[in-house]
């Protein structure tokens, strides 16, 4: 039965390609965007029953669980992830790089980020109703400016990453590399099991990790939510819509169950307006992105001050460092280093609270 179903697949999709190659001529993107989640899923399909037809089938890793009804579950910690973006996620080359970061922390920290940050623009005269973008802090514009005295905004700088490294988060990330994808797409190289989007691709990376460091805390087991920043209607929806699939299909790795068991259907969107955690993580994306200009950088301040804040475990790779490179085959051996650099920095405040 797998054997014929497969058979099916398989010819589905030799037909799919075909209707692909025209649609290509007619320049309607969300045609051929549902042609490639089409194909993606038909490949899931035919990949399955394929391997389960010749008598071995490789499953997802599991992340199991306390219940596939997380609404039901009073008692179980909650970690919200918020989500910023830095980059264009369109598949052209002017921007080379798309970065998609969040950062996870219960309702407490949350809270107390707020606080921190209230006091902090007090201190410099900013309204409370203002957000702190970072492209804006970086170049000393704007409100940024303090009157151009380049003494005051480094020291605003400095301040603001004393409440990075003091608030208690979890840092999770993609970096797409948009110009070595768009040439080992143009080499032939397929990625079947990723969805079509750029966002979405980012999405399931971060979700996938999500997950991991959830299951890494099998004290609580904690369950996980969604914030996005708030793009416009669309953009909002697309988004749903993508993390709506993880949670029906699952992705490459990580079962659709799995997800389910670890985050809350249902996502939430908000302007940055205010003080609130998706400053930080508009923080965390464009550090992100500067590391990635400079080439990743052993030496770079993105890891100076956020690679503490990175999820990681002693195995650094399989979906258990929070921040990922794709594609990285031209790189993988410094990737791995640099994982490696950040997982060994974070090892004296692990054995410290070990022994604590």
């Amino acid at each position: 039965m797998a054997r014929a179903r497969a058979a099916r697949a398989e010819e589905a999709l030799q037909l799919l390609t075909l209707a692909q190659s025209r649609v290509e001529f007619l320049e309607h993107d969300q045609l051929r965007t549902a042609l490639d989640n089409l194909r993606r899923d038909l490949r899931r399909c035919f990949e399955a029953d394929e391997s389960r037809g010749g008598g071995h089938l490789d499953p997802r890793r599991k992340y199991k669980g306390r219940s596939q009804h997380l609404a039901l579950e009073h008692r179980r910690g909650v970690i919200t992830l918020h989500l910023d973006e830095s980059g264009k996620p369109e598949r052209d080359l002017e921007q080379p790089h798309f970065v998609l970061a969040g950062v996870a922390m219960d309702n407490e920290t949350a809270d107390g980020y707020i606080e921190a940050a209230n006091a902090l623009k007090q201190k410099y005269g900013l309204a409370p109703s203002l957000c702190l973008h970072a492209p804006q802090i970086e170049k000393g514009v704007d409100d940024f400016a303090f009157g151009d005295n380049l003494v005051t905004q480094s020291e605003f700088r400095r301040e603001l990453d004393c409440i990075v490294e003091s608030t208690d988060f979890r840092l999770l990330g993609t970096v797409i590399r948009k110009d070595k994808l768009a040439e080992l797409l143009l080499e032939g190289t397929e990625y079947p099991n990723l969805p079509a989007g750029l966002y979405e691709i980012a999405l399931t990376f971060v979700a996938e990790r999500f997950v991991d460091m959830l299951h890494a805390d099998q004290t609580l087991k904690p369950c996980g939510r969604l914030v996005f920043e708030s793009i416009g209607n669309l953009e909002d929806a697309l988004h749903q819509r993508a993390f709506a699939d993880l949670l029906i299909h699952g992705s490459e790795f990580v079962s659709d169950g799995c997800f389910r068991g670890w985050l809350r259907p249902g996502c939430e969107f908000r302007t940055k307006r205010g003080s609130h955690p998706l400053e930080l993580a508009d923080l965390a994306a464009r550090s992100l992105l500067n590391w990635t200009r400079a080439q990743f950088a052993s030496d770079h301040s993105f890891l100076k001050l956020w690679g503490p804040k990175i999820s990681t475990r002693s195995d650094v790779e399989q979906g258990k460092f929070g921040v990922k490179i794709f594609p990285d085959a031209d790189i993988r051996d410094g990737v791995i280093r640099l994982r490696e650099i950040v997982r060994d920095a974070q090892q004296p405040k692990r054995k410290k609270g070990s022994e604590a």
